[in-house]
């Protein structure tokens, strides 16, 4: 039986920088604090939990500072189009301060579901989605509320 050739190489995409280390934070948090759990240790599960959280916002705050620094050169790296370049310059500090929120909550659903209470995450989720986002977005997008 011949041997298959290797499968192609696909570098990783650029974004990749927020999501990889949260990733592997909020999965090694996950661990530790079912671990903890399992052994009876509330307390050091709760102290993982913090120290995993505090991790994951000192992990996507360097990210985003590495990614705002280089907010000048990347949108001349991604087109060649000065008005795209523009509008991609303006989305940059949207898209920083949206990797710090993200991905802190990322660690934080991952440990709520380490204590088995998914349940109050959904709940939660779904109550912010109704409550907050779907309004605000029909506010802003039928011109009840104007930025400009």
């Amino acid at each position: 039986m011949p041997i298959s050739p290797p499968p192609p190489f696909y570098p990783a995409p650029p974004t990749s920088i927020f999501e990889v280390p949260t990733g592997s934070i909020a999965d090694a948090a996950e661990v530790r604090c079912s671990y903890q759990l399992g052994k009876g240790r509330p307390k050091l599960a709760e102290l993982s939990a913090y120290k995993a959280i505090f991790l994951a916002f000192s992990a996507s705050t360097g990210a985003t500072i590495l990614f705002i620094s280089l907010s000048g050169l990347l949108p001349g790296w991604m087109t060649t189009d000065p008005t795209i370049q523009a509008m991609l310059a303006d989305l940059f500090p949207l898209m920083a301060l949206g990797n710090i929120t993200m991905n802190t909550g990322w660690v934080c659903w991952s440990l709520i579901g380490a204590q088995g209470r998914y349940h109050i995450g959904t709940f939660y989720q779904v109550s912010c989605s109704l409550f907050i986002t779907i309004p605000l977005s029909a506010m802003f997008t039928f011109g009840c509320v104007n930025l400009s």
